[in-house]
């Protein structure tokens, strides 16, 4: 059997895009694309650029736009883009929120002997 093993990585980052993506939009909730939808468009409004000129809320535009995407239309070029806004720290803390673990699985630490 030939395991992918970057298919496996491309995999957990997609979890914890996803993960969030869900903090961002605060859709941790949401069981509906119309729900998704409806929480994007209230942000949205809130940082769009020509509402809201702080570079900040740019950044904070750029990263809801983002996470609308990878919540309703997928697709594996998203994982070459980054969040502006989130911290290491951020991270850390979705990904327990997420219950995602970073152990590796017994696949990747063989891979890593070898």
């Amino acid at each position: 059997m030939i395991y992918d093993f970057e298919f496996r990585k491309n995999i957990k980052k997609k979890k914890l895009y996803e993960a969030i993506a869900k903090e961002i939009l605060n859709a941790w909730d949401a069981k509906t694309p119309i729900e998704i939808k409806k929480r994007f468009l209230h942000l949205a409004k809130k940082y769009h650029p020509d509402i809201n000129h702080k570079e900040s809320a740019k950044k904070k535009f750029q990263d809801i736009s983002l996470s609308y995407r990878i919540l309703t239309q997928w697709d594996d070029s998203i994982l070459n883009e980054k969040f502006s806004t989130i911290s290491e720290f951020d991270v850390k803390i979705i990904k327990i929120k997420a219950n995602i673990n970073d152990e590796k699985s017994h696949i990747e630490r063989f891979k890593n002997l070898y």
